[in-house]
């Protein structure tokens, strides 16, 4: 394919080393120019698409192949490394669908619908790019994923989230700006494993806007805002907070035009930019002459090694193990992103020709015991005929709001080729057509007995409970003497950090919410945490201190409980 070459005369300090500069646009391919890329430009074109532009001391080439055809983003952010890129896509109403790129690869996996990248300067990577957190469109939660395979593997609940949460440099832990109920401000600070809060910190009465400003050795830098004045406070992820000076921008020319948003490369040569819906780029000195490459809605700089202008397949993984995944080998594509128990959900996959057949699986981390796991599982779906193209799934009960669907491309001998995965979410039959706010509590299954929490009609939360030894669910009329539950709809009435049950009052009930009479949803005694998830109280629903805190915390007065 031919290829146009614009020659361009560089002027200032680089003129006698470098005369002349080219830029290869319009179908320039690999070897199509003699010097290999220093540093890799990812933009988003003026359709959306991912492309890349390889920068070199005397010239730029525009590979005309989108990294990941198809989808038009509107945002884009790469990890620290430069491995891999997470692209935000706009969907119908609005809603927001987060796809996770493995750059050398070029293999794109949807992370999920209604996630958002952060608005600001945090990056939605952890510091050594393992994991990624990113904040649930219209919710108070943000979720975890593991950044080598998509998975996602925690919701955080952080009511009153102001911002994306942003990683610490021991990757570990997480800072949110938070509105606290009464209507003031604070910092919390997130334990990344076990989504437990460490901190609370900077804590206000009045509204105090904080925002993340950047980081240094040890710090995440908020930026205040009280009257009008701008401060800087340095958090540490053992919760100290010190005084911070206001982070420095990147070095850049001094003869940028004005008002561009200016980006260095990672050594610091050139500067890239975008001004008039154009990407231009330019050698980061004074008096250095600016080539438009492209348009370009947004950009930003690889870290790292230059990226391939070619896809480098993955490694074929070894016959005995667990497959890596293959991008043109195995798709797997679920029609719907939420499975509802009991419902038909529709799988679909394309197969090379080389794949006998495709095993299904759902994978599950199990809803943890307040803080104590209780370890993953698997659910055998199926193995059908990769010809067949697609399966029809009866989805069982899961034991979790959030599941990996799994594929595995095998071969005539059942030897594993590739692997596919799609996480899913979670809904109980119950809730299938019921999207109302509110506590939900499952009792009527004594082996499975559950708390799902439903905000603005997503499910938040799930937490093992305890109704009345007896399992009598009963209506909201009848009261007997013996252990007994009623079924219904109520609300909370009243809420005690430090209730005693008014049966003994040796029988301490903490973090106690009042929804019909004497019945309370509270917190147990330690030696009855191996009864959760079953029957075990005389009248009140019981939870592990954990998560009847976390409850507690986030529920208002007034609030909606249904018992079924």
């Amino acid at each position: 394919m031919r290829s146009l070459r614009r020659r361009l005369s560089f002027t200032g300090p680089l003129r006698a080393a470098f005369a002349i500069a080219s830029i290869l646009l319009l179908g320039a391919g690999p070897g199509s120019a003699g010097e290999a890329p220093r540093s890799t430009l990812l933009y988003l074109g003026a359709d959306g698409l991912l492309r890349m532009a390889s920068i070199s001391e005397r010239e730029a080439r525009l590979p005309q192949t989108p990294l990941a055809p198809g989808r038009a983003a509107r945002r884009l952010a790469v990890s620290p490394e430069g491995a891999r890129l997470l692209l935000e896509v706009e969907g119908a109403d609005d809603r927001r669908t987060l796809w996770l790129v493995q750059l050398d690869s070029r293999q794109a996996t949807a992370l999920g619908a209604g996630l958002l990248l952060p608005d600001g300067p945090a990056s939605p990577f952890s510091p050594d790019g393992k994991r990624i957190v990113l904040r649930r469109q219209g919710l108070d939660q943000a979720d975890l994923f593991w950044a080598t395979t998509g998975r996602r593997y925690r919701t955080l609940e952080i009511p009153g989230l102001e911002e994306a949460p942003a990683w610490f440099g021991d990757c570990a832990h997480l800072a949110a700006p938070v509105r606290t109920p009464d209507g003031g401000s604070a910092l919390w600070i997130v334990h990344g494993d076990s989504g437990e809060i460490a901190y609370r910190v900077l804590g206000e009465v009045a509204a105090v806007p904080r925002r993340f400003a950047g980081s240094a050795p040890g710090l995440l830098i908020y930026r205040e805002t009280r009257e009008g004045v701008d401060l800087w406070q340095g958090v540490r992820a053992d919760g100290s907070v010190e005084p911070a000076l206001e982070p420095t921008a990147p070095k850049v020319a001094p003869d940028l035009p004005e008002g561009v948003v200016a980006r260095p490369s990672p050594g610091g040569e050139w500067v890239a930019y975008l001004q008039d819906g154009g990407l231009h780029v330019r050698y980061n000195v004074e008096g250095a002459a600016a080539v438009r490459l492209a348009s370009a809605g947004a950009f930003l700089w690889k870290p790292g090694a230059p990226l391939s202008e070619q896809a480098v397949a993955p490694k074929p993984a070894a016959p005995t193990a667990g497959a890596a995944s293959a991008p043109g080998l195995l798709v797997l594509q679920a029609i719907a992103d939420e499975a509802v128990e009991a419902d038909g959900l529709a799988i679909t996959w394309a197969a090379g020709p080389e794949v006998a057949s495709v095993r299904l699986s759902a994978h599950v981390v199990r809803t943890p015991k307040g803080t104590i796991r209780r370890g993953p599982q698997t659910i055998a779906i199926a193995r059908v005929a990769a010809g067949h193209g697609s399966y029809r799934w009866e989805v069982p009960w899961i034991d979790s709001l959030r599941f990996t669907l799994r594929a595995e491309a095998l071969d005539a001998a059942l030897r594993p080729l590739a692997r596919a995965e799609q996480a899913l979410s979670f809904r109980p039959k119950e809730l299938a057509d019921d999207r109302r706010d509110g506590i939900f509590v499952h009792l009527s299954e004594p082996k499975r007995q559950r708390i799902y929490v439903q905000e603005r009609g997503q499910l938040t939360m799930m937490l093992l409970c305890s109704g009345a030894s007896t399992s009598a669910l009963l209506p909201p009329n009848q009261h007997p003497d013996a252990p007994h539950d009623h079924y219904g709809t109520f609300r909370i009435t009243a809420k005690d950090p430090d209730h005693v049950s008014n049966l003994d009052p040796t029988w301490k009930m903490p973090y106690a919410m009042r929804y019909l009479g004497g019945h309370w949803i509270h917190v147990t005694a330690r030696n009855q945490y191996h009864r959760l998830g079953g029957p075990g109280s005389h009248g009140c629903i019981r939870l592990h201190r954990a998560d009847g805190i976390r409850l507690y915390e986030r529920t208002k007065i007034g609030e909606m409980v249904v018992i079924y």
